[in-house]
């Protein structure tokens, strides 16, 4: 049991450090979700393959992380703050 703390302790730190992140550039979401994937992937692959598959599920949970946070990155060149502001009031007196 004592062997799982300090891994535990590591995941349990980048996962906190990666809260700091700015989600909405499409870099740094795309490195986050890319250490998130591979502490997962890395963690999944250890305990599932003996302790043996830690580097392939690192591997790819890095490259599913990095796809699926590029993916879901909202698109700033397209507009995708929300709807256009309302248009300027008429003037009565132009009548």
């Amino acid at each position: 049991m004592k062997r799982y703390i300090a891994p535990a302790a590591l995941g349990l730190a980048m996962a906190v450090s990666l809260t700091a992140c700015d989600t909405s550039d499409p870099t740094q979401r795309t490195l986050g979700g890319a250490a998130g994937g591979a502490a997962a992937g890395a963690a999944l692959g250890s305990v599932l393959g003996n302790g043996k598959n830690a580097l392939t599920g690192a591997l790819i949970g890095g490259a599913l992380g990095g796809l699926g946070a590029y993916a879901t990155t909202p698109n700033r060149s397209r507009g995708d703050d929300g709807p256009p502001p309302p248009p300027p009031p008429e003037d009565d007196q132009s009548r």
